[in-house]
């Protein structure tokens, strides 16, 4: 897969103590697999910890797709050419 566009949106920040928390919402488009699109969104989190010198360091951060993967999956094999529709398991 190829990825050629990526957007990032802080949805909300929030401050508790030495920890920072960051929602966000993402589109991720222009992706390909076997020439054919497969746009996704959803949500992204990350949380960052401050450290003693001031800086800031990434603790954790976790995705979750708004995307069917397996019914776009479906898709792409309905619009594939004859004789692309993948490897078959």
């Amino acid at each position: 897969m190829k990825m050629t566009k990526f957007a990032l949106t802080v949805t909300d920040a929030m401050q508790s103590g030495n920890l920072a928390v960051r929602s966000h919402i993402y589109l991720d488009y222009g992706r390909r697999r076997n020439a054919m699109p497969w746009d996704d969104h959803g949500k992204y989190m990350n949380i960052w910890e401050k450290q003693d010198d001031g800086s800031m360091k990434l603790k954790a951060e976790t995705w979750n797709s708004d995307v069917n993967p397996w019914q776009e999956m479906q898709k792409m094999e309905e619009k594939a050419p004859e004789g692309h529709e993948g490897h078959q398991h």
